[in-house]
């Protein structure tokens, strides 16, 4: 059995419970299909074109990393165990030939302390199942950290404004944007590539 279903098939028996509805994420229980969520969430972020309005939204510029971008953090966004589609924790720039930022895509990020379920058991926030994708969102979901005072915290990149041959939920981005001064184009998102 695919972690994909392993993680489904709980999600399902922890549900039942009442108590695994907040982890499977809002816009999810709605109903939405999966196309339905990417436009909703491109709408709802498509306003960060400009940097200046994601810092006005309490956004603050944070770490550039290779092959992840500038991530511009709402760390006020941290404080649950789910995620909401249209309110993601950060927005994810690359760097045009001009030094511009472009707005590439998103990055949800759910505390591990605050969740009913097992660490081995990542978030599930799209409908994303049937749909044929390089990388799925089960296996996108990354456990890092511990984060400061948070501790562990699961993320997953969203490639939303941007398209990434390596996958809509990929973790790195490989293409000219996201290689800045100092990046080892062949190093990108710590050897992944």
């Amino acid at each position: 059995m695919s972690p994909h279903h392993t993680r489904r098939a709980l999600l399902k028996t922890v549900g039942a419970g009442g108590i695994g509805l907040g982890v499977v994420g809002t816009t999810g229980a709605r109903g939405m299909t999966f196309r339905q969520q990417l436009r909703d969430v491109r709408a709802a972020t498509r306003k960060y074109r400009d940097p200046a309005v994601a810092i006005a939204d309490g956004f603050t510029p944070g770490v550039n990393s290779c092959g992840g971008g500038y991530h511009y953090d709402q760390l006020g966004r941290r404080t649950t165990g789910t995620a909401d589609l249209l309110e993601p924790e950060v927005i994810l720039y690359g760097v045009d030939a001009r030094g511009e930022l472009v707005l590439a895509g998103v990055e949800y990020e759910v505390r591990q302390d605050l969740r009913d379920l097992p660490e081995s058991v990542p978030p599930d926030i799209f409908a994303d199942e049937g749909e044929r994708l390089k990388v799925s969102e089960a296996e996108a979901w990354r456990l890092v950290g511990p984060v400061g005072d948070l501790g562990k915290i699961w993320a997953l990149h969203v490639w939303v404004h941007l398209g990434n041959p390596d996958g809509l939920f990929s973790a790195c981005q490989p293409t000219r944007l996201f290689r800045q001064p100092g990046c080892d184009p062949n190093a990108l998102c710590g050897g992944s590539r």
